[in-house]
């Protein structure tokens, strides 16, 4: 099927699924229906997703595709075994601890904290690069020699041909100011960026949350038709899309030519 390089296809509750079987067949099913912009983060089943996707990418051996991970939360990846069916009992485990809620609770953006999160996706994707690399929903504003290092940070990554884009993933409200200005490119909620004037919409943004806006005010549209009627009035933006049902991958991946 022909790709679509407006849809990217969200892999942030791959987790969810029991079984390593189920989890490939998932990423498969969206190869196959032209979904082959993956969106990924290390907070994303502690390192599973990104693990699963390398896995799938090994086996389906596609000619173009291209990843979108994060950086930013720190929790605990979990060892390979969680992989397997051992999820569940790994991830009971960490919450008993406290570790999920810990890692969640935080952000890291630190120099180091980027590049080393980085080669940690890297080396579960098995990848030598990917196209985009956000900062994972920010709880605070930056101060600007905070942002300055960040910048400079990510534009040596570029540079070593670690990635290809940058940016900000979550809402965006909080980081509207002089020192945020310029950032090259966002992930942001849907009803968030439809909200702005215009003139402060981001052109290249990736938009999420696209089932919550269809929920609360689809007008009696079908899911994919919603999507296409969005596609269609906004035709700059990319839309991020997901589902743990592999019935309703192609579908979806319809929505958008």
């Amino acid at each position: 099927m022909p790709q679509t390089t407006r849809l990217v296809f969200g892999l942030g509750s791959l987790h969810h699924l029991f079984s390593p079987r189920a989890r490939f067949g998932l990423i498969a099913a969206a190869a196959e229906a032209g979904l082959t912009r993956f969106d990924v983060a290390p907070a994303y089943g502690n390192g599973l997703a990104e693990h699963e996707l390398g896995r799938a990418l090994r086996v389906l051996r596609l000619r173009t595709f291209a990843v979108h991970t994060k950086v930013g939360i720190p929790v605990a990846i979990y060892p390979r075994v969680a992989a397997t069916y051992a999820f569940p009992a790994v991830r009971l485990l960490d919450v008993a601890r406290g570790g999920l809620r810990s890692g969640f609770a935080r952000r890291t953006f630190d120099p180091d904290a980027l590049r080393e999160s980085l080669h940690g996706s890297l080396r579960r994707l098995g990848l030598d690069r990917v196209q985009r690399f956000f900062l994972h929903e920010p709880i605070r504003p930056f101060e600007t020699g905070e942002y300055g290092a960040v910048v400079e940070t990510m534009e040596r990554l570029i540079r070593d041909g670690k990635i290809v884009e940058w940016g900000i993933a979550g809402p965006q409200r909080k980081y509207r100011g002089p020192a945020l200005l310029g950032i090259p490119v966002v992930q942001q909620p849907l009803d968030e960026w439809l909200a702005l004037p215009p003139r402060e919409r981001s052109p290249g943004a990736t938009l999420y949350g696209l089932n919550r806006a269809w929920r609360a005010g689809g007008a009696g549209e079908s899911f994919p038709r919603y999507v296409r009627i969005l596609a269609e009035a906004n035709p700059a933006v990319q839309f991020l899309v997901s589902t743990n049902d592999r019935a309703r991958v192609a579908p979806l991946a319809g929505a958008v030519p």
